[in-house]
């Protein structure tokens, strides 16, 4: 090979290596977005899941630290936290897919009422620790989970008020809450709820979903004292 020929070569390698790492900024770029790696995750959706997944995909912020409203009205779970887990991701933590959006946050942080309804039952479960349901619309229930504390009796709440506290009783391997939007007991994406362009309101149920429901409120064993 001459020396051009060797010149040549070499210009050339080095334009492909560029270009290679010219890709991966973009990809950087792309992925590191303020929802972090909750949303940037490597859920293995099959195409018409993910397609659904991302219709229904709404932004959420992956720390917050304010008075605990959303820009639109309806009252954050808590008030300093980092998303750790999406609705519909899979993982070996949950049985089928996660039904609920994940919360990290310091053990013990305040845990608020999304919007103003009533607490039909406070409850604990094996896997999600001590609840509280709380029903903001016919059919609709917000479930809290693994928290440490319940701070309320069945009854009528107002939006922002205190319910609990965070904790990791139940299946969890560190403090969050755990927040499941469920229409008549099948989960919803927690994140269309508070953050997509219609608060307030729950997105559908996704197919990935069995059509009986289990857990149901009703099925819930009551939490005592």
């Amino acid at each position: 090979m001459t020396s051009g020929a060797r010149q040549h070569s070499r210009t050339r390698e080095l334009a492909i290596s560029l270009a290679v790492a010219a890709v991966a900024v973009g990809v950087i770029a792309v992925t590191a977005t303020p929802q972090g790696l909750a949303v940037a995750s490597s859920s293995p959706f099959s195409p018409d899941v993910r397609a659904e997944a991302q219709a229904l995909a709404a932004s959420v912020p992956s720390q917050v630290v304010d008075d605990a409203l959303t820009a639109s009205g309806p009252a954050l779970p808590v008030r300093t936290y980092t998303i750790t887990a999406r609705f519909g991701e899979r993982g070996q933590h949950w049985h089928l897919r996660h039904t609920g959006l994940d919360f990290k946050a310091p053990w013990g942080s305040p845990v608020y009422a999304v919007m103003a309804g009533r607490v039909v039952k406070t409850a604990i479960h094996p896997a999600y620790g001590r609840m509280v349901i709380l029903r903001v619309a016919p059919g609709v229930t917000v479930w809290y989970c693994h928290l440490s504390s319940v701070l309320v009796k069945p009854g009528d709440v107002v939006a922002g008020q205190m319910l609990g506290r965070v904790g990791r009783s139940g299946n969890a391997t560190g403090p969050h809450l755990h927040l499941e939007v469920r229409v008549d007991d099948r989960p919803t994406d927690p994140a269309v709820f508070l953050f997509g362009t219609r608060p307030g309101k729950p997105g559908g149920v996704p197919r990935w979903y069995p059509a009986t429901p289990s857990p149901t409120v009703a099925s819930l064993q009551s939490l005592r004292g």
